[in-house]
């Protein structure tokens, strides 16, 4: 499935990364601008967007599985304000377009107690562990967060390749 979303060459380059990469955290984010609030979180989140086959092919690595604006709204993890509110597997992680939206949002959720374990958005990028493989709704390279809160640590599993039409989890590269 890899080879199929993102071309020989780069399944070549992460499999010799091999799956439970420890090496250390990727280069963080610099931007140090502040980030937006979580959006309020309901009583009642929306229901989970699901992927259809056909939202799961992609024409090359760097554009992601897109879907509609409504459905990226309600992706795993969206309207959570805490790690507890967004329980997470290599099968369902939490989905985010790019690594910056998704360190963004592990720097913004907190713990039970209402605290942050991250000073900053480059500590909470710190926090990443390697990626496990692939998983997720549509089979894409899953990373794994460690996340120290009061209460437990949590293994916060990130899909950094859901994204709204429009828009790619590369594209402050291109």
């Amino acid at each position: 499935m890899l080879n199929r979303i993102f071309g020989s060459a780069v399944v070549a380059l992460l499999s010799a990364c091999a799956p439970n990469v420890t090496a250390g955290p990727v280069a963080a984010p610099t931007d140090s601008s502040p980030l937006p609030p979580l959006p309020a979180s309901s009583a009642q989140a929306p229901p989970a967007a699901s992927a259809s086959p056909d939202h799961c092919k992609v024409k090359d690595m760097f554009s992601g599985v897109t879907v509609s604006a409504e459905e990226f709204e309600r992706r795993k993890g969206a309207h959570a304000s805490k790690f507890s509110e967004v329980p997470t597997t290599k099968a369902t992680p939490l989905e985010a377009c790019g690594v910056r939206e998704s360190v963004e949002a592990i720097f913004r959720l907190s713990c039970n107690d209402g605290s942050r374990p991250f000073a900053s958005p480059n500590q909470a990028h710190a926090s990443r562990a390697g990626n496990v493989g692939v998983g997720g709704r549509c089979e894409t390279v899953i990373d794994l967060y460690k996340i120290p809160c009061p209460e437990q640590t949590y293994d916060l599993y990130v899909d950094i390749y859901l994204c709204p039409v429009g828009r790619g989890p590369f594209d402050h590269m291109r």
